[in-house]
């Protein structure tokens, strides 16, 4: 199959100014992408909470340390003030890191629940389902 890339361009919708010209991936690209994705899913859900934690500290140090950066470039993408973008877009992001670093471990445990008929018990797993 002859897959065309297309250019787009994102530009500034406060200002209409062109901020950067993208070309588009293919079906195909797309494709390996996700299943790229799949496959780093499956080696994530392997790893330890505490290996998780780790992962999610160092993100949320790296989005601590950008957030000027970051929310200046959401700015100029969505249009929305520079404080807006930090207040709606970085502070939930670090947020959002910091709790489930802390409490994945008790989020994401086996519940035993009891049935309605107040004798049986089921077990509930929380398991991804894809990618998010």
């Amino acid at each position: 199959m002859n897959e065309i890339k297309k250019e787009f361009e994102v530009n500034n919708p406060a200002t209409g100014v062109l901020l950067s010209k993208h070309v588009s991936h293919t079906e195909n690209e797309v494709n390996e992408i996700f299943k790229k994705a799949r496959e780093a899913q499956k080696i994530w859900a392997e790893k330890s909470f505490t290996e998780r934690a780790k992962h999610i500290e160092k993100i949320k140090q790296y989005l601590k340390t950008n957030a000027d950066k970051i929310a200046s470039t959401i700015s100029k993408c969505t249009g929305k003030t520079k404080i807006d973008a930090m207040a709606t877009e970085c502070l939930p992001c670090l947020l959002a890191c910091d709790y489930y670093a802390k409490n994945t471990q008790r989020v994401l445990k086996p519940v035993t629940c009891q049935g309605t008929d107040r004798k049986s018990t089921r077990l509930n797993l929380q398991s991804p389902y894809d990618l998010v």
